[in-house]
C-alpha cells in the first residue's frame, strides 16, 4: 500500500472499450474513479450498464491496477475448476491447504464445490480470492444470492 495515501487507481474521463466483431464498441465513457488504499467504492447501475466489464478490465491483464488485485465474480461458479473445496484453496499457492477460519469450510474440503449450497459457494469464492492476498478486491454482485446475515458476514469479510 503507498504509505502516503496516493490512490491506487486514478481515472478521469476514461473510456472502456471492446473489440467486437464490426469494430470498437464503448462500454463506458467519460468516467472518473479513484481507489484509495482503505476504502470502499460503489459502482451502481442496470444491468448492462458496463459494471461487470469495468470490474472484468480492473482485474485483467492490461488493467492499470499495478496492485495485487483479485476479482470475486457474480456466480461463484465462474470461478471454479477445480473438482474440490480443498482444490480451489489450493490454486496458485504452495503448501499447505490453508483454510481461513470462521469461513466454515473445514469439513467441506473434499465436496465438489459446485454441489455446494448458494451460501457456501460464496463462502468459498471469497476465501479463495483473499487467498491470493489482495490489495484490491472487487466484487460483483457479492450478496446477490445471500440472505442479510450471509451478506452481512460477506461484508465483514471483504475489506482488505
Amino acid at each position: 500500500m503507498p504509505a502516503d495515501g496516493t490512490p491506487f487507481l486514478d481515472l478521469r474521463g476514461w473510456t472502456l472499450s471492446q473489440r467486437r466483431p464490426g469494430g470498437q464498441a464503448t462500454l463506458l465513457a467519460d468516467l472518473d474513479l479513484v481507489l484509495r488504499p482503505g476504502g470502499w467504492v460503489a459502482v451502481a447501475g442496470p444491468n448492462g450498464s458496463g459494471k461487470s466489464s469495468l470490474l472484468a478490465f480492473l482485474a485483467g491483464a492490461d488493467s492499470p491496477l499495478h496492485v495485487p488485485t483479485a476479482l470475486l465474480p457474480q456466480d461463484p461458479d465462474d470461478q471454479f475448476v477445480a473438482g474440490t473445496v480443498g482444490g480451489e484453496l489450493a490454486l496458485g499457492r504452495r503448501g499447505p491447504v490453508v483454510v481461513p477460519h470462521g469461513f466454515g469450510l473445514e469439513p467441506l474440503l473434499d465436496a465438489d464445490p459446485r454441489l455446494l449450497s448458494a451460501g457456501q459457494k460464496q463462502r468459498l469464492a471469497l476465501a479463495v480470492a483473499l487467498g491470493s492476498g489482495p490489495r484490491v478486491l472487487l466484487c460483483d454482485e457479492p450478496t446477490a444470492l445471500q440472505d442479510a446475515r450471509q451478506a452481512e458476514w460477506e461484508i465483514g469479510r471483504a475489506h482488505v
